[in-house]
Formats: structure tokens, C-alpha cells, sequence
């Protein structure tokens, strides 16, 4: 197969332009790629903190309600319906403190255990 020169050397140019615009876009992609990435990840994180945050929250504003039913447990009588029911109030303020501290310490762990991870720190959830 013989191909005149002037004919190859078009197809070559020819074929480097299209190689050229190829790497372009390649890079152009890989730059809109790495930018979404880093836009999810930052979203992601500030994500995680406004619930940490909020989470926080919940549990100071659980505390001081527990801190005000034990204060109306002097004011009450002994045995009356009332009594029964800060009882039920400070039950659940407890089941609902123990909810957002297992929340926390969930979130705790998911952010710390790929960072001990790399540090060479191998520890399960179980061991916190």
C-alpha cells in the first residue's frame, strides 16, 4: 500500500488536530470533575456540622428541661398525679438524651475513623 506523502501528512495533521481537541476537552472535564468534587465535599461537611450543631443543641435543651423537672419535683406532693407524670417526663427527657448522645457518638466515628485509619489507629466502634 503506497499512500503519496502529501496525503499522509494531511491524515497526520489532520489527526493531531482531532488528538489535540480530544486532550482539551479530556482536560476540561477532569477540571469540571475535580471542582464538583471538592463543591460536594465541602457541602458535605458543612452538612455534617449543621446537624452536629443542631444535635448539640437538642441535648443542652434536654438537659436544662431535666434540670427543671428534678427542681418541680420539690414543689409537687408525694403520690399524686402530677408526680406520675415528671416521672414520665423525666424518663423520656432520658431516653431522648441517650437517642442524641448514640446520634453523636455515630457521627463521631464516621468522622474520626477514616482519619485513624490512616494514622494506623485500628480500633472498632466497639471499643469507644
Amino acid at each position: 500500500m503506497a499512500f503519496p506523502q502529501s496525503l499522509l501528512t494531511g491524515l497526520v495533521h489532520k489527526n493531531c488536530k482531532v488528538a489535540l481537541i480530544l486532550h482539551i476537552v479530556m482536560i476540561v472535564i477532569m477540571v469540571v470533575f475535580i471542582f464538583s468534587y471538592i463543591f460536594l465535599m465541602l457541602s458535605a461537611g458543612r452538612r455534617e456540622m449543621h446537624l452536629c450543631v443542631t444535635l448539640i443543641k437538642q441535648m443542652e435543651a434536654t438537659s436544662r428541661e431535666r434540670v427543671l423537672i428534678e427542681i418541680s419535683y420539690d414543689e409537687v406532693s408525694p403520690s399524686s398525679e402530677l408526680e406520675t407524670n415528671l416521672r414520665q417526663m423525666d424518663s423520656c427527657t432520658k431516653d431522648l438524651l441517650g437517642i442524641l448522645n448514640s446520634i453523636l457518638d455515630t457521627n463521631v466515628v464516621d468522622l474520626y475513623h477514616p482519619v485513624g485509619l490512616r494514622k494506623g489507629i485500628d480500633g472498632g466502634v466497639g471499643s469507644l
